[in-house]
């Protein structure tokens, strides 16, 4: 039951990872693209803020846990 819980931790790090990845290429694209589209409208769902204002908690997160490992090492 330990290993299972470890391999499920694992996963869901894995998955907010690739999405996080996922999030950044799409803001790249855009980027790209922000020239054709500068004189329209952009609307944030805030589902989408929320979405945001959590990977950037998990983010923060996981750099103090990082840096708390390095610290005990």
């Amino acid at each position: 039951s330990k290993y299972i819980g470890k391999l499920i931790h694992k996963a869901q790090v894995r998955k907010q990872e690739q999405e996080i990845i996922y999030e950044r290429q799409l803001a790249k694209e855009r980027s790209k693209e922000d020239h054709l589209y500068a004189d329209k409208e952009k609307f944030v769902t805030s589902a989408y803020k929320k979405k945001l204002a959590e990977q950037a908690q998990w983010l923060e997160e996981e750099r103090l846990r990082k840096l708390r490992e390095e610290a005990d090492d």
